[in-house]
């Protein structure tokens, strides 16, 4: 198995993407690509770089005798972004409990009639809000 391979199979195991791996390797993630996709093969410090990125080892990227990582991917979870949280807490779930969630979600989200009332006229919330306004702007003196 080539380096390229290998690098690539451990950041699908560790369930990264290219961005956030070559980010933590202070590497553009163009040049990550090519790693991985064996047309360039990375300096001794770069590979140091990406073996720590991906929380390896260089032996365990370079040692052709060791079994192929595990291939099956974890789902991308995009830094800490209030999606990302939401999908790792719902992965906790059972899958009954995590199709309840789903009904519940849909139900929050506005009909297409809903939505399209609100591009046209504003809620009563905007309106309440504008009407506020004033009383929270300073006076010209």
């Amino acid at each position: 198995m080539s380096i390229g391979t290998r690098i690539k199979a451990l950041r699908l195991q560790a369930g990264l993407t290219q961005v956030q791996v070559a980010q933590a390797a202070g590497l553009l993630q163009g040049t990550f690509t090519r790693y991985e996709t064996n047309k360039k093969i990375p300096s001794a410090p770069r590979l140091a770089a990406i073996a720590r990125a991906l929380g390896t080892t260089v032996e365990e990227i370079l040692d052709d005798t060791l079994p192929p990582p595990a291939t099956e991917a974890r789902p991308h979870l995009h830094g800490n972004s209030t999606a990302a949280q939401i999908q790792k807490l719902v992965q906790e779930l059972d899958s009954e409990t995590q199709g309840l969630v789903l009904k519940q979600v849909k139900l929050m989200l506005p009909t297409s009639k809903e939505k399209k009332r609100t591009k046209e006229a504003p809620t009563e919330r905007q309106l309440s809000s504008d009407h506020n306004d004033h009383k929270r702007r300073p006076k010209a003196a």
